[in-house]
């Protein structure tokens, strides 16, 4: 589809939280300007991708590409779990949150994302300003009510930055980053 897949805007998502197998957007030649944008969605519950549940990067969460903005916007929402998605060839960033609180990446692929290093620069993700205020990104440690973690994933061939958080208040208590290949 060449349409936004998923657009929750000034809604709060309840405490069971929305779930999806897979979420798509953007085709092999074109995309929508953003394929998921969830936008004050309250501190509830949050966006769950699962994919197939198998061990790998196999994109069974979806594919979101060439989108002539963010793949992935998320703006005051909390609880995001992504995995097993392709977010690849996106024109900015192929994830950006601000105020985001919780947040991980499990099993995912990251390619070609981003195309200027100016400003906060664009790439694979992207969380905060560095000429704005508040959080990026902030959330408890993994285990915790809001876990922060990038696990079993590719980020690669990004435009400005692979992985860049700005916080001016707040506290990320701990992003776990591990099994994990920035190139």
């Amino acid at each position: 589809t060449t349409g936004t897949a998923l657009n929750v805007a000034n809604t709060t998502i309840g405490a069971d939280g929305l779930t999806f197998q897979s979420i798509s957007a953007g085709t092999a030649a074109s995309g929508p300007a953003n394929g998921i944008v969830l936008n004050n969605t309250g501190s509830a519950g949050g966006l769950t991708v699962t994919g197939d549940g198998a061990t790998a990067r196999n994109g069974s969460g979806g594919t979101i590409q060439h989108t002539s903005g963010d793949a992935i916007s998320l703006t005051s929402a909390d609880k995001v779990s992504l995995s097993r998605m392709n977010i690849n060839s996106s024109a900015a960033n192929g994830i950006r949150g601000q105020n985001v609180n919780g947040f991980v990446l499990d099993w995912s692929t990251l390619s070609n994302n981003g195309n200027t290093n100016a400003g906060d620069g664009e790439g694979a993700l992207l969380f905060g300003s560095t000429t704005g205020s508040g959080n990026g990104l902030v959330g408890s440690a993994p285990g915790g009510s809001n876990p922060t973690r990038i696990s079993n994933t590719d980020i690669s061939s990004s435009g400005g930055h692979n992985i860049a958080i700005f916080n001016n208040a707040g506290t990320l208590a701990e992003l776990d980053v591990s099994k994990t290949t920035l190139t």
